[in-house]
């Protein structure tokens, strides 16, 4: 029995003692593998980060700035609107210092906008008008402002692949005087913008092709909100046709209609514009040429005077803008010089309907524009500039209107956020049709906050005190009631502006 217990137990143990070298021997193997694969991930997480710093190198080389290559933006951003979103909305490519940071990735619909709004008087405590010289084309803006306006641009990507674009483009315009309520005979809301485009199409990947209403590649000059190139309206037309190596050409037919006249034979009259513009870069800096055939079919109309009969006009528009960017080395600058001539029904350089008289085919316009926004220092911005232009409508007497002007707002930055902004602004006009011939002076200073030290750094808000006086041709033409007699005046008040 005691032998017998013996060989159990000493079974048992030798059996214990196997089985405990067996898992020893394996732990051990575990052991070893795991460290085996420590060793690979090392390995292959040493290879990854090699290779990506190899790739980074390779891709700065070839963008040739000694940096990390930013991606580029997805192709259904290329189709934002003119500027005019933001205002492209305004002044491309210098709106905000919002331009200064990497642009979003795009998004399938996208929300932009323009606003300004406050409050006047004038120095005799009533309501603000606004100073601007008879026959001028447009006036100072800065504290010259009296009126809420305000747009609205809702912009919907449909297909972001990196295949065909496909997008859609809906403005809203509304503007509202200095009151309370609503009051039907001052308030305006208005459609500006309803347009589709296409494009990147693999037949033609650098086409753009639009139909619908639009803001049509317009320029201006932001200081007098003056738009030398404004060809917006109705229609359609394709846009970045490759022009040998050195250029892009675009062509559109755009339309417009008025209620004014309507024939019984013909209907409401209806002016027909081809625009034809060609882009190219230039020894120093961009140039474009313009080019704007249009017609107009006339007829005849019958009232309690008699019978009317206006013939058919034709006109034609030509135009050259060059413009450089960031000169003398400035950033956050650009210089813009255009000249323009245009006859017949393109003397008004636009597709908006003229009066079918008589003498419109012998209408004309001749202009001559220069413009800048400089960036000196970091805290002092500035923009000048300059209108010159020579217009006779065609009708029987004096048809003459010369118009003359200069100006120029600087601004000065104390801190990142606040500055001052001063501006001065001249025009001299000879009004055939009034029989005078003077000058208006518009001079602004306005504390500001804004959004940073650029010029066209917004949102932005203002104080203003503008005081203004004109020759006395001009006597009981400029100020509103509160100055017929004078030939001086003042306002004072507050205004925000913003687009985004």
């Amino acid at each position: 029995m005691k032998i017998g217990t013996c060989v159990t137990i000493t079974c048992l143990l030798s059996g214990l003692l196997f089985s405990g070298s067996l898992q020893g021997s394996a732990w051990g193997a575990d052991l070893q593998e795991r460290d085996a694969i420590r060793q690979e991930i090392k390995q292959m997480r040493q290879d990854y980060e090699t290779r990506m710093s190899a790739l980074e190198s390779r891709l700065a080389a070839l963008d040739g700035e000694g940096k990390p290559r930013v991606p580029d933006k997805a192709p259904a951003v290329a189709f934002l609107a003119d500027p005019d979103a933001p205002r492209k909305f305004m002044e491309p490519p210098l709106m905000d210092d919002a331009r200064q940071k990497p642009d979003p990735e795009s998004k399938p619909f996208e929300y932009h906008g323009y606003l300004r709004s406050g409050f006047g008087v004038n120095g005799k405590g009533g309501d603000m008008e606004a100073f601007k010289a008879p026959g001028a084309g447009a006036k100072y803006r800065l504290g010259n402002e009296m009126e809420t306006y305000g747009e609205a641009s809702l912009f919907n990507n449909w297909l972001n692949t990196g295949g065909p674009t496909f997008t859609t483009q809906v403005r809203l315009a509304y503007q509202t005087k200095n009151h309370m309520g609503w009051d039907v005979d001052n308030d305006k809301f208005i459609l500006r913008e309803a347009f589709t485009q296409m494009g990147n199409f693999a037949w033609a990947p650098k086409l753009k092709f639009w139909v619908g209403e639009r803001f049509y590649d317009r320029y201006d000059i932001h200081i007098n909100d003056f738009y030398v190139f404004d060809m917006s309206g109705y229609g359609g037309g394709i846009e970045d046709i490759p022009a040998g190596k050195w250029g892009k050409l675009s062509l559109a037919y755009i339309g417009g209609s008025t209620d004014s006249y309507e024939f019984p034979t013909l209907g409401k009259v209806a002016k027909n514009s081809l625009d034809i513009r060609l882009k190219m870069d230039l020894p120093v800096g961009k140039g474009m040429f313009w080019l704007v055939p249009s017609y107009l079919a006339g007829g005849s109309v019958t009232t309690a005077s008699g019978t009317s009969n206006y013939e058919s006009s034709a006109g034609l528009a030509a135009g050259f803008m060059h413009r450089v960017d960031n000169p003398f080395g400035m950033g956050n600058s650009y210089n813009q010089f255009t000249v323009q001539y245009g006859i017949g029904t393109g003397s008004n350089f636009g597709p908006v309907v003229q009066n079918p008289t008589p003498g419109l085919r012998d209408s004309w316009q001749f202009r001559v524009t220069e413009s800048a926004v400089f960036q000196p220092t970091d805290n002092l911005s500035l923009m000048p500039a300059l209108v010159w232009q020579m217009q006779d409508t065609g009708a029987s007497g004096n048809s003459r209107i010369n118009w003359l002007s200069a100006g120029v707002r600087p601004i000065y930055n104390f801190t990142e956020h606040f500055s001052l902004a001063l501006e001065t602004g001249v025009d001299y006009v000879d009004n055939g049709p009034m029989g005078v011939r003077d000058y208006l002076f518009k001079g602004t200073v306005a504390p500001q906050l804004s959004l940073g030290k650029l010029f066209f750094s917004r949102p932005v808000l203002r104080m203003f005190a503008t005081y203004a006086q004109w020759g006395s041709g001009f006597r009981g033409s400029i100020g509103g009631q509160a100055y017929q007699s004078a030939t001086s005046g003042t306002s004072f008040g507050l205004q925000a502006e913003a687009w985004w």
